[in-house]
């Protein structure tokens, strides 16, 4: 869906990430503006999950632009 995947796109852009960008290579800034947009989307990381909420709201973004997740 080409509207959901704008939205993935301009929260990472709002972070100053690009989509193709590695979570590891992130500055401090990046991450601790995912951990915000992250709050203001409503989205919470699955408990069975290891990393932290940014990194996982980071590969759940690029998943939904990519597609993979509806």
């Amino acid at each position: 869906n080409l509207m959901v995947a704008h939205l993935e796109t301009q929260i990472l852009a709002d972070c100053a990430i690009s989509p193709d960008t590695d979570y590891r290579s992130l500055s401090i800034a990046q991450i601790e503006a995912l951990t915000a947009r992250a709050k203001t989307y409503g989205y919470r990381k699955p408990k069975n999950l290891d990393g932290s909420t940014a990194r996982r709201f980071h590969a759940f973004l690029v998943r939904r632009i990519n597609g993979e997740w509806e």
